[in-house]
């Protein structure tokens, strides 16, 4: 898992990268699960993220990407828990917590 943040590249010395997000190695199901219950605020291709997934939470948003296919539609409701799309070949979830326009560290959003 890379971590949230501001980090050294993983190959370049001296070189620092900002991370919004974090990225989960996926192991086993590589189906991507809704964090909390909220509101599909949109969903979109993005060269390089594959497709990504915004669910809103009242004031925060969870952005989930590097999606090969998603199960969920703008508007709709989603529960806890619920399947909201699947990885690809990659097998890497880029997830990202926002509030309102600002980044936070999602990892207190995740359950074991």
């Amino acid at each position: 898992m890379r971590s949230f943040g501001v980090q050294a590249h993983p190959t370049l010395k001296g070189i620092e990268i900002t991370n919004n997000g974090i990225d989960i190695k996926a192991g086993g199901s590589s189906e991507v699960q809704a964090v909390y219950a909220g509101k599909v605020a949109g969903t979109q291709f993005i060269p390089g993220y594959q497709n990504l997934v915004i669910l809103q939470h009242g004031n925060y948003y969870t952005v989930y990407s590097n999606l090969e296919d998603v199960f969920v539609r703008r508007g709709e409701t989603v529960d806890a828990a619920q399947r909201i799309g699947s990885l690809g070949s990659k097998k890497e979830l880029h997830f990202e917590l926002w509030k309102e326009k600002q980044h936070l560290n999602p990892v207190h959003w995740l359950s074991k």
